[in-house]
């Protein structure tokens, strides 16, 4: 447990060396909680709707200030945002070069809620897998507050989208591994099998990428990472085909990091209890047969979380009747199949890699 505590320790001042520095850029710019005291309707000689609010400020440096916000309703209701008193929402607080202030509504204040969900998700995760399985929880907060937002950082500095994934994805196995397993024959063996699966999809994901001469442009957020690569300082991301083989890498990290380690914990138990005798064939044959198993239920859920990602998609493509040859041809369609695909066979080519090592490794006094 000491072990597991310092290993989760060394890679904390990363976490705080990263929101350091995405936060150490911000803009002049303050997005705030608000709430709306008063609202009145209004129309310009254009035409236009506009709420006239008188808001009270609730965070910020700005907290008590009540300046009146102009609420821009459209001709289509379903881009309007209509605010009653009471209403809490999201703020963006200005502030010009000559210190005036210019005020936008952002959005409903929906963050409380999350929060709730977040509280819920914790309490059952302990009700049904017990404290003893708090690791799985740590691993959880660890990948979401330390690894992406390394991993965004690196990017967003100019190093190579690939080179920094296969890292950052390296450093999640490796750490992720030492706190669930103890033994060093086990963590060795999971984070391997891991990681050579995780290779394989950054390497099959560009080499198809080249093959449909794909370069992640043709998508909204490509666009806003290019506009922001040329206008805002310290953005140096050019390489959307790397950014593109990473976020594929990064999906199927914790699908490749599940089989390994179970395979791993099961094919060590299989060892223990046979006294010891079981030789690496055996050994490969239990982890061949236990990955087997885990394969049918695990693509069967990852196939339906990028199915339900993509049903909006696919109900716009099937309403406007186009035809499959074009769809399937859509660079952005192409990139989300592509991406479940390649998650999946780096998920069963897991299964051999992890039970192979683990043959070899965990038999070797």
């Amino acid at each position: 447990m000491r072990k597991k505590i310092l290993t989760l320790l060394i890679f904390l001042p990363l976490f705080f060396i990263c929101f350091a520095n995405i936060y150490a850029a911000q803009t002049q710019s303050d997005y705030v909680k608000a709430e709306v005291v008063s609202t009145t309707e209004t129309v310009t000689a254009a035409g236009k709707r506009i709420q006239k609010l008188k808001v009270l400020i609730l965070s910020g440096k700005y907290k008590g200030l009540i300046p009146p916000v102009d609420n821009y309703l459209w001709q289509y209701e379903g881009y309007n945002m209509p605010l009653a008193k009471g209403d809490k929402f999201t703020l963006k607080v200005v502030e010009d070069y000559d210190g005036s202030l210019d005020f936008l509504v952002m959005g409903r204040y929906r963050s409380p809620y999350i929060y709730v969900a977040a509280i819920l998700f914790v309490v059952l995760f302990f009700i049904v897998a017990g404290f003893k399985r708090k690791a799985s929880l740590l691993m959880i907060a660890f990948n979401f507050f330390i690894v992406l937002p390394l991993l965004f950082f690196i990017i967003k500095s100019g190093f190579n989208p690939l080179a920094a994934g296969l890292i950052i994805c390296g450093v999640s196995i490796f750490i992720s591994v030492s706190v669930v397993l103890g033994s060093r024959k086990k963590i060795y063996s999971a984070a391997a099998g891991s990681l050579l699966g995780v290779v394989l999809s950054g390497i099959l994901t560009m080499v198809f990428l080249d093959f449909m001469k794909i370069e992640g442009k043709f998508t909204a957020e490509a666009r806003m990472i290019l506009v922001a690569s040329r206008y805002l300082s310290g953005w140096q991301v050019t390489d959307l085909k790397g950014i593109v083989a990473a976020g594929i890498m990064v999906a199927s990290l914790g699908a490749v990091i599940d089989i390994a380690v179970s395979i791993v914990s099961a094919s060590s138990q299989v060892y223990l209890e046979s006294r010891k005798t079981a030789g690496p064939a055996k050994l490969f044959k239990s982890g061949l047969n236990i990955g087997r198993d885990m394969v049918a239920t695990m693509l069967n859920s990852l196939v339906l979380v990028f199915t339900g990602l993509a049903l909006p998609v696919l109900m716009v493509f099937r309403l406007m009747e186009i035809p499959f040859i074009k769809v399937i041809n859509f660079e952005f369609f192409l990139i989300f199949i592509l991406s479940a695909v390649i998650s999946s066979i780096a998920l069963m080519v897991t299964v051999p890699i992890t039970s192979y090592i683990t043959s070899k490794v965990i038999p070797d006094a």
